[in-house]
């Protein structure tokens, strides 16, 4: 499951944007009721898009935006963690560079 997936699964149901979900891993990992409603059903048949990127690397948050008309961030770094320079550098420094 990923953080997104209300407002992915929103999206989804308006019928009225392409979207393309960004994430650090190969792929999405879904849970079972996520593969069997509209998210894995979208994401197979190829009407949302999930890309790999480092949220950290200007080249790859360039690639992933291209051809974009809008970009919700919702990136966060694993609470637990508690990392503070982790969290200021993908949430703060990132949107700053980006925008």
């Amino acid at each position: 499951m990923f953080a997104a997936r209300y407002s992915v699964e929103m999206l989804i149901c308006s019928g009225r944007f392409s979207i393309r979900i960004v994430g650090l891993g190969p792929s999405t990992k879904l849970g079972p009721s996520e593969e069997n409603g509209p998210l894995g059903e979208t994401l197979q048949s190829g009407y949302v898009e999930y890309v790999s990127a480092g949220f950290r690397d200007e080249a790859q948050v360039l690639k992933a935006r291209q051809e974009a008309e809008a970009v919700s961030h919702m990136v966060a770094p694993n609470s637990p963690t508690n990392n503070h320079k982790l969290h200021h550098s993908v949430n703060m420094q990132r949107n700053k560079e980006c925008n």
